[in-house]
């Protein structure tokens, strides 16, 4: 029974099962323990036992008269009522037997119950075991992680900064003294040059094998070497943010657009730079291509009608033609494209194309073009739609058409004037208002 006891008790029902059996205990064998006491007290002292406790001893047969046996008989009906309307008393000896049972009874209980408690307590002390194991177990491998990856840290190498462009003042970054000061070919001696390479720029060439050429516009600080990668593609240009040398550059170096050729020009010749309002910066000036801006102005136009253009083979002269804002992709006017990077064209979709420019330009000016004639377009990213923080996806296009043969190289600027109402992408019109009347107008594409 101690078994199944020890098995059925949980710790508080064996507490509350020893407070219940002292408390039976004393209710039921305090009285009766104490007169069984009493009794036997008295027997040993020789006093007879209460009548209600002991039976009367009964007359000898011989000794009865006969009268006597018929009032015996009356009077037996009303001694056993007597006695029937008295309790009967326990012996001593009996209650004594029943308290040692139930006693032992008791202990049992208890014993069960003190099991039950002791099992209860060392079960908790297995589940808190358990649970330490665990605690630690977790904690030794968070520790070694952490360790682990501590010294991870320690043993990688730091991936190095970007080599950065050393300090120079704005108008000899791109200063052809300042490019060519520090020249180191990095070519072996004996470097093989290109066939009609012109001899002032072999040390360009050796120096970096992507030189294709140099870009000058008098009052501006475009004066500058630019490179050709033939790597690039539409959506990759290496030099938008690395140096002659390959070195990371937020400047960038001015380069050429990859489709084109240089020893055999096509109809466009397209040459990139960046534009950097540097006064966030402190600096007065704009960098690289940030000047082509002034050309919007038909006053600074005609101070500086031209600009010189430089192929390893050839020097150019040309005519500047037309400066316009764009949008830099289709999203700003309807789905459709202006496409002035466009390189090849036939004589009569290349004339289409100069009076679709002209309409964009924001200066009129009085140099003519022909179907046969060849241009160069200088592009760079404007801000000057920005609005409220937000950029947007515009370009600043320079068109120059380059001199024919035998061409006087001078620009009469008497009759520029300033175009008051260019054509402007979608883009405009959702920025500052208004009606776009362009919206339905043909569209040009290049045929070629």
């Amino acid at each position: 029974m101690a078994e199944n006891n020890q098995n059925n008790l949980s710790s508080e029902e064996a507490r509350k099962r020893l407070l219940e059996l002292a408390q039976r205990s004393r209710a039921q064998f305090g009285n009766e323990a104490k007169k069984a006491e009493d009794a036997v007290k008295s027997a040993s002292a020789g006093s007879p036992a209460p009548a209600a406790e002991m039976p009367d001893e009964a007359p000898a047969a011989d000794e009865a008269p006969a009268a006597d046996a018929t009032e015996a008989a009356k009077e037996a009906p009303a001694a056993e009522a007597g006695e029937q309307s008295a309790p009967a008393q326990p012996a001593p000896a009996q209650t004594l037997r029943q308290r040692r049972d139930f006693e032992v009874r008791a202990a049992e209980e208890a014993k069960a119950a003190a099991l039950a408690l002791e099992a209860e307590e060392q079960r908790s002390a297995k589940v808190n075991a358990v649970f330490f194991r665990v605690f630690m177990s977790i904690t030794v491998i968070l520790v070694a992680f952490l360790a682990g990856y501590l010294f991870f840290l320690s043993k990688k190498q730091p991936e190095p900064e970007p080599e950065q462009e050393p300090e120079a003042p704005v108008f000899t970054m791109y200063d052809a003294g300042a490019v060519t000061k520090h020249l180191t070919p990095n070519c072996p001696d004996g470097t093989e040059f290109p066939d009609g390479m012109l001899d002032k720029f072999k040390p360009f060439y050796a120096y970096c094998g992507d030189f294709a050429g140099w870009l000058s516009v008098p009052g501006t600080c475009i004066d500058s070497a630019f490179v050709q990668n033939p790597t690039d593609s539409m959506s990759s240009q290496y030099y938008l943010k690395r140096d002659l040398q390959g070195n990371y550059s937020r400047y960038g170096i001015v380069f050429a657009d990859f489709r084109n050729d240089m020893r055999d020009l096509n109809r466009n010749t397209i040459i990139y730079g960046h534009n950097f309002d540097d006064d966030k910066d402190g600096v007065a000036e704009d960098l690289i291509f940030g000047d082509i801006e002034q050309y919007l102005d038909v006053e600074f136009y005609k101070q500086h009608p031209t600009l010189k253009f430089y192929t390893p083979y050839k020097e150019y002269d040309a005519k500047i033609i037309a400066c316009m804002l764009t949008n830099g992709d289709s999203t700003g006017d309807n789905g459709y494209l202006f496409n002035y990077i466009a390189t090849q064209m036939s004589d009569g979709n290349f004339l289409a194309y100069i009076d679709e420019l002209a309409q964009r330009s924001w200066i009129n000016t009085t140099v003519d073009v022909q179907g046969e004639d060849k241009i160069v377009t200088l592009s760079t990213c404007s801000y000057q739609w920005d609005r409220g923080g937000a950029l947007q996806n515009l370009r600043c296009v320079l068109v120059a058409r380059l001199t024919r043969d035998g061409e006087d190289p001078s620009v009469d600027t008497s009759g520029a004037t300033q175009n008051e109402n260019p054509r402007f992408p979608q883009l405009y019109y959702n920025i500052f208002g208004g009606s776009n009347p362009y919206s339905a107008s043909p569209r040009w594409y290049p045929d070629m």
